[in-house]
């Protein structure tokens, strides 16, 4: 078939699927329609009929739900598929729900937010199972429907990343665009973190000096924990002491008990610059988890939903150590560890426990943690695993039973060939990216790994993310050091 459907076309389709990244998907069958205008510059308006080669084409769009009939102006085409804009729901979905979401439609950061939650939880559920049989080769009779763990649909996020407009308002991006839109209330986030969010909207609308001195932050990230403390880290750009005490001064009356800041002297890039500068004598605050007190800085990592996290961590524990009182005996190592969360958490369980972890300050952190809570058979290695991994420091430890729990992007192929070259077994992976998830089962298959378990936890309600946990368990037949 030669290239057809271009740029502006517009397509009238119903939505079938949808995918991780939280678009929905559909295939263009026999009574669809297709407007556009000729070369002789003549509107034209077509139903595809049976036969007609252009019958399975497939369209990507945003703020669509499977069951949406919808039109569709198309954007960027190749020649199997397109990706487009909506311009009209024709017909709702039938799994459709009104939602307490003031900015839905505008704002992409829920793309199921008007998706009912059983339809949210089996389509979480199917789009994990899918993209383990297509990437990771799981085969379905041995995958089936992956069990789903949740709870709690609202108000669970304890933490957020904010922008801010040109009127100095706390903001997201809109959709499809880098445009930035004020928050007025996100049902998804804590209400503690709402109340922040209000209190800034309050001081930009009339304070003149907050709004001129919050343009020069590029990011906000507001974290509440379960301590009920508060912090805010503030991305900037590259700004003089008297600017960085001013910043510090104007957001005094937000009472965070941690306030933060760094610049990136990049343009327009949010990573944490090089130094932390901080306007409050607290520089961390503190998290209890399953009778654990845990010390969060502003770069740490830590899962953002308190009420599914137990549960997810304590099913890790008991792949690893099992289920029975006292120690399994067991050497274990804790890869891409942050804070030292799962660390300490293993450390009744388990002998040893070796963290590897890039961020100095969550090492830093997960050491403090393991003071203040008496932990004394947890150590830390602050650098990459795959460099780490293959080094000498561990080859007394010989561990068979590993935890990992990678960034989105996945592991290193540098990490999956150590991994595979190394004596462990037994490795529990948990996952915030299906996709990477099953390209590295794939890659430890052919080391002889293979799925022992699988469970999902909604970790992200009304997003497309699913949080993943998996066993892989070396075959005995397989070769190791």
């Amino acid at each position: 078939m030669e290239k057809f459907f271009k740029r502006g076309m517009e397509v009238t389709f119903t939505v079938d699927d949808f995918t991780l990244e939280g678009r929905g998907v559909g295939h263009l069958r026999p009574g669809d329609r297709l407007s556009f205008i000729d070369p002789m510059d003549r509107a034209c308006d077509l139903v595809l009929d049976e036969g007609d080669d252009r019958v399975g084409f497939t369209v990507f769009v945003p703020h669509v739900l499977p069951g949406d009939r919808v039109r569709v102006r198309l954007g960027k085409t190749k020649k199997r598929y397109g990706e487009g804009d909506l311009v009209e729901i024709l017909e709702k979905s039938p799994d459709r729900v009104n939602t307490p979401c003031p900015h839905a439609g505008i704002c992409n950061g829920c793309p199921l937010i008007a998706l009912g939650r059983d339809r949210e939880l089996a389509l979480k559920q199917s789009m994990v199972r899918d993209v383990l049989e297509r990437i990771g080769r799981v085969e379905g009779q041995v995958l089936g429907l992956p069990e789903m763990v949740s709870r709690e649909e609202w108000a669970y996020r304890k933490k957020v990343n904010l922008r801010v407009n040109p009127d100095g308002l706390l903001s997201y991006t809109q959709s499809a665009s880098m445009d930035l839109f004020p928050i007025h209330k996100c049902p998804i986030v804590r209400p503690e973190i709402q109340d922040k969010i209000d209190l800034w909207q309050e001081e930009a609308g009339k304070n003149p000096r907050f709004r001129a001195i919050v343009q020069k932050v590029r990011m906000v990230v507001i974290r509440w924990s379960s301590s009920d403390e508060s912090l805010c880290f503030l991305i900037t750009d590259p700004i003089d002491d008297e600017d960085r005490e001013e910043l510090f001064s104007q957001l005094a009356i937000l009472h965070f008990d941690v306030l933060a800041q760094s610049a990136n002297p990049r343009e327009g890039d949010v990573a944490m610059g090089e130094e932390v500068f901080f306007g409050t004598p607290k520089t961390s605050i503190c998290e209890d988890l399953m009778g654990y007190h845990f010390f969060i800085s502003p770069p740490s990592f830590f899962q953002i939903n308190g009420d599914i996290a137990p549960l997810l961590y304590d099913q890790a524990i008991r792949l690893l150590a099992g289920s029975e009182n006292g120690k399994a005996g067991d050497r274990v190592l804790d890869l891409y560890c942050g804070t030292g969360t799962t660390s300490l958490l293993l450390s009744g369980k388990v002998d040893q426990v070796l963290g590897i972890e890039i961020l100095e300050e969550a090492v830093e952190d997960g050491r403090e943690a393991c003071r203040a809570n008496g932990v004394g058979n947890v150590s830390f290695l602050p650098g990459r695993v795959e460099d780490l991994l293959t080094s000498p420091v561990l080859e007394d430890i010989a561990p068979k039973k590993a935890l990992v729990d990678p960034p989105r992007k996945g592991l290193d192929p540098r990490a999956l060939e150590a991994i595979g070259n190394s004596t462990i077994q037994d490795l529990v992976y948990i996952s915030c990216n299906p996709a990477t998830l099953a390209r590295d089962m794939e890659a430890l298959s052919h080391y002889g790994f293979f799925l022992g378990f699988i469970r999902l936890y909604d970790m992200f309600p009304k997003t497309s993310q699913v949080e993943a946990l998996t066993l892989l368990v070396r075959d005995s037949h397989s070769e190791s050091k």
